[in-house]
């Protein structure tokens, strides 16, 4: 009841922000884009999970107005990085309430107006779960953004549900393949073949494929070697500050 009394106070105090994680292009290691990632600070108690607070706006109703904060703030963003950093993307998480409503739609096209910033610098992602709780909804509203120009991303690829038939009509131009099995793919040979699979999948239709978890350099150079897209995880850069992204760069 205290985290959801705050929570709805948060947005209008500043407690709510976003902090951003590079993605690079495979073999150079150029930078792809960034995720933008929620963080709650609270001033009496400190750091909230967002598995905790993300959860309990979904269950309260609050998401809504989380996720026109996110947009918002992910898009302003871009317009305020020096332009040295050039038209670099950026992916902002929806939940399954969110993917499945189609006010979605106008939400992120008067975000990016506001801000004056193009349709194309955005990626949603979405895990495959939200993606099944709804199929004909998700997929109206998905289709909907690609025509837009906004790009999708299946988050968590392979700890899911979704069944290969479903697959083929997603949606999608991106794969993010689940750091469980990036993380111990040196170490278990079963998860490299996994992940091997999955970018050979991706690729088979037309989607460039992510890795997410990426803590080592011989993981990167693996995943290199196999054809991998694009890599994120601490081992470049752990969530950054809006201020620090430019310096990092």
């Amino acid at each position: 009841w205290d985290l959801e009394t705050q929570l709805s106070n948060a947005l209008e105090q500043g407690d709510l922000v976003l902090a951003y994680q590079p993605k690079l292009a495979l073999p150079d290691l150029e930078i792809a884009g960034c995720e933008a990632l929620m963080r709650w600070n609270r001033p009496d108690a400190g750091n909230v999970p967002p598995e905790i607070f993300i959860d309990l706006a979904e269950m309260t109703g609050q998401i809504d107005p989380l996720t026109r904060f996110a947009f918002h703030r992910a898009f302003r963003q871009l317009g305020e990085w020096p332009k040295f950093l050039g038209p670099i993307g950026v992916a902002v998480n929806v939940t399954p309430s969110i993917v499945c409503n189609p006010d979605l739609v106008d939400a992120i096209q008067a975000a990016a107006s506001s801000c004056s910033v193009g349709l194309e610098r955005l990626t949603v992602e979405v895990t495959e779960n939200a993606l099944m709780s709804d199929r004909e909804r998700s997929h109206r509203v998905l289709s909907r953004l690609r025509e837009l120009g906004v790009r999708v991303s299946i988050d968590d690829f392979g700890t899911g549900h979704s069944s290969l038939a479903y697959f083929k009509q997603i949606p999608a131009d991106e794969l993010k393949i689940d750091k469980s099995f990036v993380m111990n793919m040196m170490a278990d040979e079963s998860d490299a073949r996994i992940v091997e699979q999955v970018i050979a999948l991706g690729h088979a239709f037309g989607l460039k494929v992510v890795a997410e978890g990426v803590e080592t350099a011989e993981v990167a150079a693996r995943l290199a070697a196999i054809g991998c897209d694009c890599v994120q995880g601490f081992h470049f850069a752990k969530p950054l500050a809006p201020r620090d992204f430019p310096a990092w760069a």
